[in-house]
């Protein structure tokens, strides 16, 4: 069935409370429900009366068996262990059980009670003694006019024997055996005693007194043995008043030792029968179809959230049906967990504080409310907390929930202000309720190692159906961000545990708001570093916080910015960035120097307000690192450090989160001149992805500005040749498409020199470079962006004489005029070869800074065309960012081994760590690279470089040109485009 057909408990066709417990005023009769008020005639409602007390009482199996029992021996149809002992915690039902009894007694023929005995046989003479323990005082007891001191005078004067009573109403005065069997004897008696280990306690200090009671017990447990319709029961609570309940335990097995007896002791409420007395006692009206249909919802949704398995399965389901509206876990918390506390009164108190529960969920109705689970015993409600804080003497705990889950004055709870942000979303207070299910799963007199709750089970008891986003966000923020910032729930392995005294993040969260200034923005720029420069690949030179607009080049370098957002430079929304903020794209410098080249500058900016966060997490992780190094400073147990350490991890985590989370506006020129501002939500490419993957998405995809394919040689032609000029450089070309707004930009220059190729063949422009002309017929394999590397609109070039009218060559000799002897269709006269001597070959053949694959390629070709295999002199430049250091210092190692070379080098590399702009400059020879520059070189190798240009120059009298190509293409990494090499070489040619 669909989920968002269920129906909440509130609704009154799932279930209907008891009015009372609508009106908060549930639970005074059973606050004042004892044995006393009940043989007095005083009880209230529902327990004033023999009807309404069966009518509002589950009968339990064991409590149907001990009334047929107890009817039949009183009236002798059946004989039993007239002694019985009920032995439970507090609130285990003894009360409850001896008042049923109590009443089937004195009232057998009532329909309600006929509806649990049927036909069974019954006594109508029986005499009824009650002696409730918690009605004495210093002075004893009140009967009537008579006031009794001892218990044996008040038994005696209930069986009708006023005078002995008043005459045994001492120590001395207390009856024999055979007195107290005559008068048990006869009539049938049915002798209750509650309460008795309160009566003990009571007269502690009189050993004398202490004695007898004592005594008697164990006389009066003979006699009803002896005596023949007659039963004893007497209670007592396993949990308090533990040494006066040993000894009643002991008086009662040495009397059933005597008469060869086992003494019988019953708990009369069993675990599985739990569900029914609350719901009895608690509700009208529940609805079993809606029972059935949520534990359907429930475990459908357990499956789809793969939660421990034992809630999957039709047993889970079939308890959810029988304690609905309840929780199983609710259940099993109270009766599992609560019951080990000393003071928690089992039934009595579960009912006294789901009272309260039912009340506050009445009135506020939530939506997902569909069982009663442990988080709707919720903190925020003062009565709640009174009763599992000081009813349960765990007055410590007050202030922890006041600091963590809800106060009601002064400073709000940190799951109050979490849930304020949160709750308009959630619909629900999500933080309240994981505080409310540790601290309830954390109240046990068990072992400190079973206190608290497991993830696992922490979210399926969280879980509701048709609210499935929350628990993913249970698991992501809610669950992390308590055991990172709240004071007094700490996470020990996979558990969550509400503790009395603060753990260390309080520590924290103080020492915090002490960390210097310089140290958060220090940190934040590691982190920065680690997300934006550190990792992945390289498409952007990163600048982090420049101060002014000179802190970012003015050159065709595709840059970003991130801009300090503690200087104010923090954008609220999209649309046109804020003047100062726009500057650093408008400006090269603070005095207001325009900038050149606009469209390549790209700013990452946080957004209005992160701020405060990125301070926060940034200041903790300082503290946290400060503690886990030396925890004892801090007084914090040695022990713990490997769990603080553990905690660093997590708000390196955090401060990464954060920051990704904070930087979420790019800031760009857009196309008209203006200065834009576009937000993006950093979630949607993934926590584990390089900041610089992300931007470049977003920039290539999202804004369409930057591009790692060539761009169309006739779109650059639209956009970036200069105006009513038939001719420009690579140079200026290059340059026009970094300076004009809004042109797509190529990652690198490789690219744009591949769009300049791809240009040549179609014939859009004509490319002149040192000296040779290109065009369709006669591609280049490369292109020098220099300001001597000229491009010609075809028409230009035939105007110039450089190919014919249409910018072609011969596509046979390559040339124009053409070689081939023959006369091209435009060109008028005769061809003229040329006569003389060529000119001489260059001493040096130079290879302009490209890709290592164009490199390669181009002096292969050269070699092979040129015939040449040595030279006598080579310089070898290699630029970059990342690893190029690493790759230049394997070539030079390589090329100086077992090689009769001499050798200089000139490094030049700037790096940033995390405050520090290190510049290094050095050149050195063979003798200086064998120590000092060689240490240098391993130095740079093992930093994060930013800009790397190295250049190595060998001389040799026989330098293998092939051997030289090789040891190129195995230290350098072929697909890193990022990479550049130059070669310039002085080959050996033959005269």
């Amino acid at each position: 069935m669909p989920k968002q057909t269920l129906t909440p408990i509130w609704n009154p066709q799932a279930c209907i409370p008891k009015q009372d417990i609508i009106e908060g005023r549930y639970l005074q009769a059973e606050l004042a429900l004892d044995l006393y008020t009940i043989a007095e005639g005083t009880a209230k409602p529902p327990y004033h009366n023999a009807e309404s007390f069966f009518q509002a009482t589950h009968p339990t199996a064991t409590l149907k068996q001990i009334l047929l029992d107890a009817l039949q021996h009183l009236a002798g149809a059946k004989t039993i262990n007239p002694v019985l002992l009920f032995d439970a915690g507090f609130g285990g039902g003894k009360t409850h059980t001896m008042a049923a009894i109590y009443y089937a007694v004195k009232n057998p023929e009532n329909p309600e009670i006929k509806k649990i005995l049927g036909n069974t046989p019954t006594s109508k003479n029986v005499r009824v003694v009650v002696i409730d323990g918690s009605a004495y005082g210093g002075k004893g007891v009140k009967r009537g006019e008579q006031q009794y001191r001892t218990i044996w005078a008040d038994f005696l004067h209930q069986l009708g024997e006023t005078q002995l009573a008043k005459e045994s109403d001492s120590p001395e005065g207390l009856p024999d055996r055979q007195t107290i069997t005559q008068l048990l004897k006869k009539q049938p008696t049915l002798i209750l005693i509650d309460e008795l280990p309160k009566y003990l306690d009571l007269v502690k200090d009189q050993p004398e007194l202490l004695n007898k009671v004592k005594h008697f017990i164990h006389t009066l447990s003979l006699s009803v043995c002896e005596a023949e319709k007659c039963i004893l029961i007497i209670s007592v609570a396993g949990d308090v008043y533990i040494d006066a309940a040993d000894a009643v335990r002991r008086e009662l097995t040495e009397a059933m030792k005597i008469l060869n007896r086992k003494m019988q002791s019953i708990e009369p409420v069993k675990t599985e029968d739990v569900p029914h007395i609350l719901k009895k006692r608690l509700f009208d009206f529940i609805n079993q179809k809606t029972a059935e249909t949520t534990a359907k919802a429930y475990i459908q949704m357990f499956e789809e959230i793969k939660a421990p398995n034992h809630y999957r399965t039709k047993d889970y389901e079939n308890r959810i049906i029988e304690t609905y509206p309840f929780h199983p876990e609710l259940i099993d918390a109270l009766y599992q967990r609560l019951s080990t506390l000393p003071e928690f009164q089992r039934t009595r108190g579960a009912l006294r504080l789901l009272a309260h529960v039912i009340n506050k969920m009445w009135k506020e109705k939530e939506p997902d409310a569909f069982l009663i689970h442990p988080h709707h015993v919720d903190l925020s409600s003062p009565e709640i907390v009174q009763e599992l804080t000081t009813r349960l003497k765990e007055e410590k705990y007050i202030n922890a929930i006041a600091s963590d889950v809800y106060s009601h004055g002064g400073r709000k709870a940190k799951a109050q202000l979490k849930d304020e942000d949160y709750k308009s979303h959630f619909k629900a207070p999500l933080f309240r309720r994981a505080c409310n299910t540790i601290y309830l799963y954390s109240l046990t007199g068990a072992k400190e190692e079973a206190k608290g709750i497991d993830v696992e089970n922490l979210i399926a008891v969280l879980a509701t159906p048709t609210k499935e986003e929350q628990i993913q966000y249970y698991k992501d923020h809610v669950l992390p961000t308590i055991s990172d910032t709240f004071w007094y729930i700490e996470q020990i392995g996979n558990r969550y545990i509400f503790k009395k005294e603060p753990t260390e993040n309080r520590i924290i969260d103080q020492e915090s708001q002490n960390v210097p200034m310089s140290k958060i923005v220090a940190t934040i720029k590691a982190t920065l570093q680690e997300l934006y420069v550190t990792k992945g690949k390289g498409h952007f030179f990163i600048e982090i916080f420049p101060e002014d607009p000179s802190g970012i080049d003015d050159n065709t370098d595709l840059k970003v910015a991130i801009l300090n957002p503690i200087l104010g430079y923090t954008i609220a929304a999209e649309g046109e960035a804020p003047e100062k903020i726009a500057q650093f794209i408008l400006n090269r410098d603070s005095r207001g120097n325009l900038r050149t080249y606009r469209n390549n500058v790209f700013l990452l900016v946080a957004r209005e307000g992160s701020w405060e966060s990125l301070r926060d997490t940034a200041a903790r992780l300082e503290v946290a690192k400060a503690l886990s190094e030396d925890p004892e400073r801090y007084g914090i147990p040695h022990e713990k450090k490997k769990s603080l350490q553990q905690k660093v991890a997590q708000y390196e985590t955090n401060v990464s989160e954060t920051v990704r989370a904070a930087f979420t506006y790019i800031v760009y020129a857009t196309r008209g001149g203006k200065i834009e501002a576009k937000y993006f939500r950093p979630s949607g490419y993934g926590t584990a992805q390089p900041g610089q993957e992300i931007l470049w998405q977003i920039l290539s995809n999202v804004l369409n500005r930057v591009t790692d394919e060539p761009l169309d040689p006739e779109y650059v032609r639209t956009e970036a040749w200069p105006a009513q000029t038939p001719e420009t450089t690579t140079q200026a070309l290059f340059e026009n498409i970094h300076k004009k707004p809004g042109v797509i930009l190529p990652e690198n220059q490789a690219l744009f020199e591949q769009t300049l190729i791809e240009g040549v063949k179609r014939g859009i422009w004509v490319l002149v470079q040192q000296g040779k002309v290109y065009a369709p017929e006669n591609p280049p394999t490369r292109v020098i962006i220099s300001g001597d590397s000229r491009l010609l609109l075809p028409e230009e070039a035939g105007r110039q004489g450089l190919t014919d009218s249409r910018g072609h060559l011969c596509p046979k000799c390559q040339s124009w005029p053409c070689k081939c002897f023959k006369k091209p269709p435009d060109v008028v006269g005769p061809i003229v070869e040329p006569i003389g001597p060529q000119p001489p070959k260059p001493e040096w053949e130079i290879f302009e800074p490209c890709p290592l694959k164009i490199l390669l390629e181009d002096l292969e070709r050269w070699a092979k065309r040129e015939g040449v295999e040595t030279a006598t002199e080579a310089t070898i430049k290699v630029s970059g960012t990342t690893d190029v250091a690493t790759q230049f210092r394997n070539l030079l190692r390589l090329l100086r081994a077992g090689r009769k070379l001499s050798t200089m080098v000139e490094v030049k590399a700037k790096t940033f760590q995390t405050d520090i702009t290190l510049d290094v400059t050095f050149k050195a020879n063979d003798e200086g690279l064998e120590k000092p520059a060689a240490k240098i070189l391993d130095d740079i190798a093992r930093w994060a470089i930013r800009d790397f240009e190295g250049t190595i120059n060998v001389k040799g009298d026989y330098i293998e040109v092939n051997d030289l190509r090789q040891l190129l293409k195995n230290t350098l990494k072929i697909e890193d485009s990022t990479i550049r090499v130059g070669v310039n070489i002085k080959p050996k040619r033959e005269k």
